[in-house]
């Protein structure tokens, strides 16, 4: 996918990363959904998304 901006890659990403979670929320074997961003000299940067639980007892 090619986007215009810096700005428009960050609202790609964050809007993905939502429709992948809705569409996985009920999935117990993907522990962490990651989105790269990145150009034709390389990565830009990340966003993810890990759901985890964590018991006190």
């Amino acid at each position: 996918m090619i986007l215009p901006d810096f700005d428009a890659a960050r609202r790609e990403a964050s809007r993905s990363l939502a429709q992948l979670a809705r569409a996985e929320r009920d999935s117990k074997d993907l522990p962490k959904l990651t989105i790269s961003v990145r150009t034709s000299e390389g990565p830009v940067f990340e966003t993810g998304l890990q759901r985890g639980l964590r018991t006190t007892h």
